[in-house]
């Protein structure tokens, strides 16, 4: 039987989280943390949040609202203190192995499945990190077949999760883009990669959310040559894309045009890049005939 139970109204407890976070987010922000937290802690849906007024919490879930609330004012990102992420309809356990999976890679997913949907296609997902393209690509694409490659053990094993979570069919394995080769005989229709973009230079200007807490080897390149990553995809993809194949590319808002010309040189022809929601130099295709 819980003991010591204590009747709380919902906008105490979000008053709490707006004045404990004030220098991180806004108002409105913090409030919706509170909510997400609550939710988190009460196993419950928003519409079932609101008919609990007031709230009964047991010592146990005070406790661990104390503890959610300590986590995010040390500016840990909520999707980490909670374990998961929302992408394209799908639900992403995250921990700080991986990167968090974000709206404008949703649009290039969401891009390549409006292009391919129907179709009986091969996909890889280079740096694949969650998972989250790849294990989205396999649940909006029925028919295609999903590879998946990334650096670190630790992203795979979450990958793999993800993958199992969302009952999704996808082969993962280790692979180091810049040392590694594929076998001779792999061949794809689609090679897809959000690889590391960020100018170690433009750390100063990134959330301590990001910054503190988001690991570093998906994140940053070297100034002096921020198109690392793209070239040796790029030289993979022109040994194992099938005639017609194309990369999709998610980019660094500041390199569209080097992207661009970089594929051109190299023989891709059709290469198109696309702006986010936001109207940034987002995204990159590029097709390649044999």
């Amino acid at each position: 039987m819980v003991k010591n139970r204590g009747t709380f109204v919902m906008r105490s407890i979000e008053d709490m989280f707006s004045k404990r976070l004030s220098s991180l987010y806004t108002e409105k922000e913090a409030r919706e943390l509170a909510r997400i937290c609550l939710q988190e802690v009460l196993s419950c849906s928003f519409s079932q949040l609101l008919m609990q007024s007031p709230l009964s919490l047991s010592d146990e879930q005070k406790s661990r609202i104390d503890n959610l609330l300590s986590r995010l004012t040390e500016g840990e990102p909520w999707q980490y203190v909670l374990g998961k992420a929302d992408f394209c309809g799908l639900q992403f356990a995250v921990s700080p192995s991986v990167l968090i999976p974000r709206p404008e890679t949703a649009e290039l997913v969401e891009w390549i499945a409006s292009d391919c949907v129907g179709k009986k296609v091969s996909v890889l997902d280079v740096g694949t990190g969650s998972g989250c393209i790849a294990v989205t690509l396999a649940h909006l694409l029925p028919l295609a077949r999903v590879s998946a490659v990334d650096v670190s053990d630790e992203a795979l094993v979450m990958a793999e999760r993800n993958a199992a979570d969302n009952k999704c069919a996808v082969s993962f394995s280790v692979f180091d883009v810049l040392k590694d080769s594929l076998p001779i005989d792999a061949v794809f229709d689609v090679i897809v990669s959000n690889p590391p973009y960020v100018c170690n230079s433009e750390r100063s200007d990134m959330h301590i959310n990001v910054l503190g807490f988001e690991p570093s080897l998906a994140l940053f390149v070297p100034d002096e040559d921020p198109l690392l990553f793209y070239r040796s995809i790029a030289h993979l993809a022109l040994l194992h894309l099938a005639d017609g194949g194309r990369v999709f590319f998610e980019i660094n808002e500041r390199f569209g045009c080097q992207v661009q010309n970089l594929l051109l040189d190299l023989g891709f022809c059709e290469v198109q890049v696309r702006k986010d929601l936001e109207g940034k130099d987002r995204m990159v295709v590029a097709r390649f005939n044999a």
